[in-house]
């Protein structure tokens, strides 16, 4: 098996980026690439930007979708077949100095790879579109660090109110309208009052805030893998027109919905 040393990935990168601790890099994949069995000598993120590909790994084997987010640790092995659109992979590759500066503030991650959502976390596209577009040293890593504590923190849910994760429930599942405190405390048999303020307690954010957050997370899954209009999405959403959705949109991403498609995908 193939072992790759700092910045070293299959495919043609860039554009790239690093400090003592990071080094970001764009990678492109011709389309049905094969990229055979191999590891790395550092653990990294990997951002789909564009593309679908099947990874064959070590732990698991799973499809990885646009807008999906892989953390492969140290010495993971894994094969890729990518299908019939070019790919391109955003990476964020930890540096032995990295964990080195860490070692007094944190534990060491689990040694398995881990697929979350990038709509989750801003940053990654943020971040992405500033190395696309304007590499230079002036991009901030500081929203990396507060990623990565977060990604290695053991959240525990053991006191965490069931009708909390009951309200999470129907504002994910129910991203087609947005719903009022009145009407979630009725749903959840909890007096509004102790429901607004329990909330921001366990989730970190205002019901308002959670409800935002959920519906722009499903908004990039849609412009991402679906060739719907902003129109299409705003209504979808339960947003109360276009604009509402776009300015909601920008006040996040710092740009609109269809820019942010298009210089994705450019």
């Amino acid at each position: 098996m193939l072992n790759l040393a700092t910045g070293e990935y299959f495919g043609n990168s860039t554009k790239t980026l690093e400090n003592q601790y990071l080094k970001l890099c764009i990678t492109n994949y011709a389309p049905e690439s094969i990229i055979a069995a191999h590891n790395h000598e550092n653990p990294y993120l990997s951002l789909l930007v564009n593309g679908k590909y099947l990874e064959e790994g070590e732990a698991i084997t799973q499809t990885i979708a646009p807008g999906e987010v892989l953390y492969r640790p140290k010495g993971y092995g894994h094969r890729n077949c990518f299908e019939k659109n070019n790919g391109t992979c955003f990476n964020i590759e930890f540096k032995p100095d990295w964990f080195n500066h860490l070692a007094k503030h944190s534990a060491p991650v689990k040694d398995r790879p881990v697929k979350f959502s990038a709509a989750k976390y801003p940053f990654f596209y943020k971040l992405f579109l500033q190395l696309k577009k304007h590499p230079s040293n002036d991009i901030i890593f500081d929203e990396v660090y507060s990623f990565y504590s977060r990604l290695i923190t053991r959240f525990t849910t053991t006191n965490v109110r069931p009708w909390v994760k009951s309200v999470c429930e129907i504002v994910q599942e129910e991203t087609h309208k947005f719903h009022s405190l009145n009407e979630l405390s009725d749903k959840v048999y909890v007096h509004p009052v102790y429901l607004s303020r329990a909330f921001k307690l366990y989730s970190g954010c205002t019901l308002q805030e959670f409800q935002m957050k959920v519906k722009l997370e499903r908004a990039i899954h849609l412009l991402l893998n679906t060739t719907k209009n902003v129109s299409s999405i705003s209504f979808e959403l339960g947003f109360y027109d276009d604009s509402h959705f776009i300015r909601s949109f920008k006040s996040v991403y710092g740009m609109s919905p269809a820019r942010f498609k298009r210089d994705l995908n450019s």
